[in-house]
């Protein structure tokens, strides 16, 4: 989906595949996609060239390097409006004046920390509209519980144990359940919601671990190209008794003569 792009560092990333499968089929209809966490404006200029009509919304800190970086790089794409301000901050995305359900596609590629993901995921999910996406960019298994992160000092020195690592495939934001707010958990429950390991079938891992360093890949079950892809449903799930009941009686057999698999009745 890149093979125009003037960046060649967001080219050689592994999620770029999948959102290919995602978006290829829609990119003529997409109209509105906000990225949080702009850096240097590399990903913001992919968009840009792969939905040729969307406008782009790009959110960053003013402490960031977009600050000084983006404006000059932006000034000759109308598409792109770029807003400083903090996706954790309820103030701050208010003052963005989003209409509800009004994006196609949200990425949160901020500052990565399972906490952060969960509250820019709260504050943002009522702007995607019914049958957009929400996808949550380098999502780490396996990685220090503290810090979201691989370095680690002891890890060096043979002492691995006193890294606090999750274990091997766990990603704290969506396996830990009961660190999960409410309200994070009701939207990851009621929309279809996956949880993607982009590095099967990547076509240089052994560049690509280089170029990661230890901070951000352990090997290849333990690494953070993960994404959380959530697709907000046109219809509500239908829950069928949500919260059972252990003490009720089961429910009748409705055909009591059939058959059962293992042996006679």
């Amino acid at each position: 989906m890149c093979v125009d792009s003037p960046s060649p560092r967001v080219c050689s990333v592994a999620d770029t595949d999948l959102y290919a499968m995602l978006f290829t089929p829609i990119r003529q209809q997409v109209l509105n996609v906000t990225e949080i966490g702009v850096a240097a404006g590399q990903s913001l200029q992919m968009w840009h060239d792969f939905f040729p009509r969307a406008q782009l919304w790009g959110l960053d800190l003013k402490s960031g390097a977009c600050f000084e970086r983006c404006p000059s790089k932006f000034a000759g794409h109308p598409r792109v409006h770029l807003r400083w301000g903090n996706s954790c901050k309820k103030p701050h995305v208010d003052r963005l004046g989003f209409a509800r359900e009004s994006m196609d596609l949200v990425l949160d590629d901020g500052d990565h920390f399972p906490l952060s993901n969960e509250i820019t995921l709260v504050h943002f999910w009522p702007f995607v509209k019914k049958g957009g996406y929400y996808v949550i960019e380098d999502v780490a298994t396996g990685a220090r519980q503290a810090t979201g992160r691989y370095g680690c000092r002891a890890a060096l020195r043979g002492s691995p144990e006193r890294c606090g690592f999750a274990p091997g495939g766990f990603a704290q934001l969506v396996h830990n359940r009961t660190s999960l707010g409410a309200e994070a958990r009701a939207i990851m429950e009621e929309a279809d919601t996956v949880l993607v390991d982009t590095l099967p079938g990547h076509r240089n891992l052994d560049a690509f671990r280089e170029r990661m360093g230890v901070t951000w890949m352990r090997d290849q079950v333990d690494h953070n190209s993960h994404l959380v892809v959530l697709r907000k449903r046109t219809e509500a799930r239908r829950h069928r008794n949500r919260d059972p009941d252990p003490d009720a009686a089961p429910d009748p057999d409705p055909n009591p003569n059939a058959p059962r698999r293992g042996g006679r009745r």
